[in-house]
């Protein structure tokens, strides 16, 4: 009895293992981010691959520019945007990545707690 429920423990105990590894493999990493994303209030999010992020409101024609990078280790995005329009800004955002897929990220304001979708353009 004591081989059947050690064999049983052995066994549960791998396949364990094997979904942890499986999530390790498919991890986000920055340059997951790159491309453009559709985000709410009329938004567009452009990441690039060298850590530059553009942010255009569409409704009142306003461009946001900066930089972004992601943190694997607290699963956290920030992003700093220095220019709006042409004039010096300097606005600071960290972000926890609830999900992320191919399709869509969404993301949880740290400071305020509200809540961002985007989806893949």
């Amino acid at each position: 009895m004591k081989k059947i429920l050690l064999c049983i423990l052995t066994a549960i105990t791998v396949c364990c293992l094997f979904s942890a590894c499986e999530k390790d493999d498919a991890s986000i990493s920055q340059k997951s981010f790159v491309g453009t994303w559709e985000g709410d209030y009329n938004t567009e999010w452009v990441f690039t691959k060298g850590g530059t992020l553009t942010i255009c409101y569409k409704s009142v024609n306003s461009v946001y520019s900066g930089t972004y990078s992601y943190n694997k280790n607290q699963n956290t995005l920030s992003t700093t945007l220095t220019e709006c329009d042409g004039k010096r800004v300097h606005l600071s955002s960290t972000y926890l990545v609830q999900s992320f897929s191919e399709e869509q990220i969404v993301l949880i304001d740290i400071n305020g707690g509200h809540t961002k979708t985007l989806i893949k353009d």
